[in-house]
């Protein structure tokens, strides 16, 4: 795929608040396999890392996915701010759904015989035997809070010094395995639906990670605090100016420095 056609595929994904351009830098990198630079509004991809049109999109959704939220929420392009936030995974993640249901990231571990017997076998072995066990756990530890109860004795210095166990943890494992969940889905993720408290929103959250929805999508879906209200074109332009002002403020200091020591 050239950058032209790349362009295409991202467009398909999600119309964007801005425009932006896609260049093949024409090179390989051990560091990173592409990277975005708001001030540009480029994604650049070096495209000799790529053994497959199926890797080349994975990355270039990725970047893609930094474009459409710092276009989205302009002060996480300011410095110091993190660009791999749960917000960032959620919306990855969901380009990604929308790029395998138009065709055009195509995964090998949905169609290679291999990679889909290995992947069974980990939820199955694993992923759900783990939550079932952990589920048992916290079954157990209600249990033993009862007795605790009626003798008198600490829960926390039952779980804490006789157990060996964080008492926040023990929390943890009886609140998740009171709300009975579904253990296919995996233990980490029945931790994030017992975190849910409206009946309606757990029964959809289960129901994503059924449809094989990432951690993070549902998390920010059902989870994240409500959103901001949304931003004027004259609030974003002026939160724009303003990180300009100070980059060219930084960028003039810098300047001084720098004929300072060539003076001398």
């Amino acid at each position: 795929m050239n950058q032209d056609a790349v362009k295409a595929a991202l467009l398909r994904l999600r119309e964007p608040a801005e425009d932006f351009s896609v260049l093949m830098t024409g090179k390989a990198s051990k560091r990173v396999n592409g990277f975005y630079r708001y001030e540009e509004r480029t994604i650049y991809l070096h495209n000799k890392n790529f053994r497959n049109d199926a890797d080349l999109i994975y990355t270039a959704v990725h970047e893609y996915a930094h474009h459409l939220l710092i276009c989205d929420r302009p002060e996480t392009a300011s410095a110091g701010a993190r660009c791999h936030t749960q917000s960032f995974w959620a919306l990855f993640h969901s380009l990604l759904d929308a790029a395998e249901e138009k065709g055009i990231y195509a995964p090998l571990y949905r169609t290679d015989p291999e990679l889909k017997a290995l992947a069974a076998r980990l939820r199955e072995r694993y992923l759900k035997d783990n939550a079932v066990l952990m589920t048992e756990f916290g079954r157990e530890l209600a249990q033993a809070f009862t007795l605790c109860v009626q003798k008198g004795v600490r829960f926390e210095d039952f779980t804490d010094r006789c157990l060996g166990l964080h008492r926040a943890e023990a929390r943890t494992l009886m609140r998740v395995s009171a709300i009975g969940g579904d253990p296919s889905v995996g233990w980490e993720n029945l931790k994030t639906l017992s975190k849910i408290r409206d009946e309606q929103e757990l029964q959809k959250a289960n129901e994503a990670f059924r449809e094989g929805k990432s951690g993070d999508y549902v998390k920010e879906e059902f989870l994240a605090k409500p959103k901001r209200k949304e931003q004027t074109e004259e609030e974003r332009l002026l939160e724009e100016k303003k990180r300009l002002e100070r980059t060219i403020r930084n960028l003039e200091k810098r300047l001084a420095e720098v004929n300072r020591r060539l003076e001398q």
